[in-house]
């Protein structure tokens, strides 16, 4: 499943990745349930984007 979820987040984001290089990013997600939305974004921007550090934050829990 987060196999599926870094697959949608890989060619989404379009950012210049010399302005995120090196950065901390702040996610912000509406609804953490599994936590596989931040997870699969914060992939991502690590190892596409060469990000420094991913913070999650989430708006509300689900069940």
């Amino acid at each position: 499943m987060i196999t599926d979820t870094i697959a949608v987040f890989t060619n989404t984001f379009c950012p210049i990745t010399r302005i995120l290089k090196d950065k901390s990013v702040l996610l912000v997600d509406d609804i953490f349930t599994t936590g596989a939305t931040l997870e699969a974004a914060a992939q991502v921007l690590v190892h596409e984007y060469k990000v420094k550090e991913v913070v999650g934050l989430a708006l509300a829990g689900g069940h």
